[in-house]
């Protein structure tokens, strides 16, 4: 694109020999530099003066992400009102292999509700995902192109997150196919655990969860360990994923709700056959104390139920 513009203002400029001459330069250089045209940000916003996310950035640290070693996802901006309840609508191109296999190739147009209470804060908000390292033994990429809207309850857009992701694991190797998965959760939260008073229900492609934190949480890290199984494979999987929030989580009641506006969370991606994964993914604060924990098994042939967890 830029060299294509730089064409079309050498081609009306005189005189003709010069503009000829500079005409082959470009076109010497569009070879030698192939990525130069079509090199665009991983995460940029695309979103108008009135959002209420103002002065808004989104990034991703190194870009391109470079395979095999840590990166980071940012997005800052100042709220222009607390945010408590809205939509999060996605219009992405979606392809995701793995062992060998395209699990997801798909558009993806769906929209999602969410109720946050206390909710985001009004003001200066960032947040930074990362240093992430991905697994090195899990073989497969994704990639995602797109366009994420946020918008608030009452219809203002909050923000527009354009996406250009590609992710490379490890080297591909061939799999073999599997029956369908459905996902067992159920807590392995402890006594101990920050996030009290847990009840999480789900029904009719809603999931909510109801709960009392007794402290702030600024800084947190989600950390798992999975084992992963598909045909002959059977690999454990260790990741854990800082997340840094400003103004941070607040002590006291919480309610999280989302679901698909019109429909089931899924639809819009077709189903393929998924590896069996099963493990605990534990929400730790800044100080590595457990909030809570989420125990998962992911049970091929099984199809999933309405879920009710108290803790």
């Amino acid at each position: 694109e830029i060299i294509d513009t730089c064409l079309r203002i050498l081609d009306s400029r005189k005189p003709p020999a010069l503009a000829a001459a500079m005409h082959r330069a470009a076109l010497l250089l569009a070879a030698a530099t192939p990525g130069l045209a079509a090199a665009r940000p991983s995460l940029a916003s695309c979103g108008g003066d009135t959002d209420l996310l103002r002065s808004p950035t989104f990034s991703v640290s190194p870009d391109p992400i470079d395979p095999g070693k840590p990166f980071s996802i940012t997005a800052a901006g100042d709220l222009a009102r607390a945010l408590t309840n809205g939509t999060v609508s996605l219009d992405l191109d979606a392809k995701v292999r793995a062992f060998g296999e395209t699990l997801i190739d798909d558009k993806v147009q769906k929209t999602l509700q969410f109720q946050f209470l206390p909710g985001f804060e009004a003001g200066a908000t960032k947040l930074v995902v990362g240093p992430v390292s991905l697994p090195g033994k899990v073989p497969g990429s994704l990639d995602v192109e797109g366009k994420i809207v946020i918008t608030e309850g009452s219809g203002t857009q909050v923000t527009c997150i354009a996406m250009e992701l590609h992710i490379a694991l490890s080297a591909e190797s061939a799999g073999a196919t599997q029956e369908e998965a459905a996902l067992a959760p159920s807590s392995c939260t402890k006594d101990g655990d920050h996030l009290k008073d847990i009840k999480v229900t789900q029904s009719g492609g809603t999931v909510s969860l109801q709960a009392t934190l007794d402290e702030d949480v600024p800084q947190m890290s989600f950390d798992a360990n999975l084992k992963v199984k598909y045909s002959i494979f059977d690999l454990p999987v260790a990741l854990s994923v800082p997340v840094s929030f400003s103004p941070g989580i607040k002590k006291g009641p919480i309610v999280v709700s989302v679901g698909a506006v019109g429909g089931a969370a899924n639809d819009g991606v077709a189903a393929r056959a998924l590896p069996e994964i099963s493990g605990d993914i534990a929400w730790n604060d800044g100080a590595h104390e457990e909030i809570a924990c989420l125990h998962i098994d992911e049970v091929p042939g099984a199809r999933a139920e309405p879920v009710t967890m108290v803790v």
